[in-house]
Parts: structure tokens; sequence; C-alpha cells
């Protein structure tokens, strides 16, 4: 399990907890707002496509040049 590429046991052994548990008590939730917060910000460079047939597919279908 990573952060950014680092291994939570490394950030533990940096930060100086004794439990990793106390990492990730503290840095989880900092980290699932952050996302929250960029999936947020991006959300307004890709506009939700209404297709109008209610089909989930993502991409082009065969028909469409795929």
């Amino acid at each position: 399990m990573t952060f950014l590429g680092v291994d939570w046991k490394q950030i533990q052994a940096m930060l100086g907890h004794t439990m990793l548990s106390t990492t990730m008590d503290i840095y989880v939730d900092m980290v699932d707002t952050v996302h929250k917060d960029a999936a947020s910000k991006l959300d307004g460079w890709f506009p939700a496509e209404d297709n109008g047939g209610g089909d989930t597919e993502d991409g082009p279908t065969e028909a469409e040049g795929a």
C-alpha cells in the first residue's frame, strides 16, 4: 500500500510513529479529502455528456468507429 509511490511503512518510520495505525488514522482521511478536492476541481474539465440512450458503456461503439 502506497501514497504517492511511497510505502506507508516508510512514511510511518519517517514520521516516527510506533504503529502504522497511527499514521493511517491521521493521514488517510487527509488523502481522501485531497483526492475529493482534486476530483471536484477536475470535474469542470470533463463535463457530463447526455447521449440520450441511457447507455453506460464508455467510448465509441463499433458503429461510431471504435
